[in-house]
């Protein structure tokens, strides 16, 4: 056979040879099977930069109106608001590095190491931080000791794909966490839109009233009106109508400046409407998130991208919200 007609060294090197063929393939191979995690890092960016747009939009809008004690609210509002984009500046961070290891073509104990790293810095973005090194309301505690179990299980891991099923339950919990800081989003908002309702109002307390009893009056004599009537009266007989005719241009006096009133109000709360359905797709979009994060285990399963679509049109809808709240 020729191999057994090579001298001892050209042998030794042509089995080398094969031998760094077989380490290239089996290094390829092993990278192959790391799936291209692109579509969720992208998806996350676009996700962020959605919601940042909507925050610098519910700001902006609601703060168009002039009134002191709601303009502070409006900042509570506004500090709450990049408070969230820190965490989704976050989700972003976490969906890079879970690209990094997968770009590096890390597979085995490295990568579930990567994965526990990432995961712990977004626990710690979200307030989850490792048990016993701060102070916490009881739920928190309890969610931060679950997390923390996981990212210790993901930190055991022996490969990217067992690191991503330990990674999942945490995942799930920080994304819950994170839903929560967005009711109380919901109630800031809402308080921010009542104060400007109450200062519109009260700056127009005195005509208000005017008006209010003027409006009653009428009402009144409406009433009178017609129990008169169903007596059997006749409507020449009644003195009522000229002083009905006085209400009635009493109260159209004040449309002058009731009407500009009544659109301002309106405003607020049609601002106020869709900045919690903002709020509300925001969270919806963070379900979404935690949804794609989970199909990553399935991509690393089956060697195949992870689809995105869900959290790509998250973001198409709050960015359609975003633009109905500047058009209001």
């Amino acid at each position: 056979m020729i191999h057994d007609t090579l001298p001892d060294e050209p042998r030794r090197s042509h089995w080398a040879a094969i031998g760094s063929v077989a380490f290239a393939l089996l290094f390829l191979t092993g990278c192959r099977s790391l799936p291209d995690v692109q579509p969720f890092t992208d998806a996350t960016i676009g996700l962020r930069s959605a919601v940042a747009s909507s925050g610098a939009a519910v700001v902006g809008e609601l703060g168009q109106v002039e009134i002191t004690g709601a303009k502070e609210e409006v900042g509570k509002l506004k500090d709450a608001w990049a408070e969230r984009n820190r965490l989704f500046t976050a989700l972003v961070q976490y969906a890079n590095s879970i690209q990094s290891i997968v770009d590096a073509g890390r597979g085995g104990a490295a990568a579930a190491q990567g994965l526990a790293d990432s995961l712990q810095r977004l626990a710690n973005t979200a307030g989850l931080v490792q048990p016993g090194t701060g102070e916490a309301a009881a739920i928190v505690k309890d969610a931060a000791v679950f997390v923390w179990d996981q990212i210790a299980r993901v930190r055991a891991a022996s490969s990217l794909e067992k690191a991503l099923v330990a990674a999942q339950p945490a995942i799930e919990r920080i994304v819950v966490v994170m839903g929560d800081d967005l009711k109380d989003l919901d109630s800031l908002a809402r308080i921010a839109c009542a104060a400007q309702r109450n200062g519109l109002k009260q700056a127009n307390a005195v005509r208000l009233a005017y008006r209010e009893r003027l409006t009653g009056s009428r009402d009144g004599l409406f009433e009178r009106l017609n129990a008169a009537l169903a007596e059997g009266k006749s409507a020449s007989q009644l003195p009522e109508p000229a002083e009905l005719k006085h209400l009635e241009e009493l109260l159209a006096n004040t449309d002058s400046w009731y009407g500009p009133l009544a659109a301002d109000l309106e405003a607020i709360s049609a601002r106020e409407q869709v900045t919690r359905e903002l709020i509300a797709a925001t969270r919806s979009a963070l379900d979404d998130w935690g949804a794609v994060h989970a199909r990553l285990l399935t991509a690393v399963r089956a060697r195949r991208l992870p689809s995105a679509a869900e959290l790509v049109q998250s973001a198409e809808r709050i960015r359609d919200l975003v633009t109905r709240l500047q058009d209001l």
